[in-house]
């Protein structure tokens, strides 16, 4: 039942996120979840012409940011900008993730 529930949220949380188009500054691409993976998930977002791919590894719990000059999401070429280790329920709020990565890059 645990693991129905984190599908289930997970789901609901990513339909939340595409639902609120002024509440991310982004274009999502592509996504993927792999509940055979502790619930590992990626998300591919464009924001201000620049391409973003944000990974979640359930099993390592870590967070990875990685971006692309490519002009297209399935030609890019992942270069990482950041690795963070995810304390807690730091799986529950795909959003959050994803804001977190959009503030870090923008262009000072």
């Amino acid at each position: 039942m645990e693991r129905e529930d984190a599908h289930g949220r997970h789901f609901r949380q990513m339909t939340r996120l595409a639902e609120q188009p002024r509440g991310l500054p982004a274009q999502i691409l592509d996504h993927r979840y792999t509940p055979e993976a502790f619930g590992s998930w990626s998300l591919t977002v464009r924001s201000s012409g620049r391409l973003f791919r944000i990974v979640v590894e359930g099993r390592d719990r870590e967070r990875i940011v990685e971006h692309s000059h490519a002009r297209h999401w399935l030609q890019a070429d992942w270069s990482p900008l950041a690795r963070t280790a995810l304390d807690g329920d730091g799986l529950a709020d795909p959003g959050e993730h994803i804001l977190q990565v959009l503030r870090a890059a923008r262009p000072a």
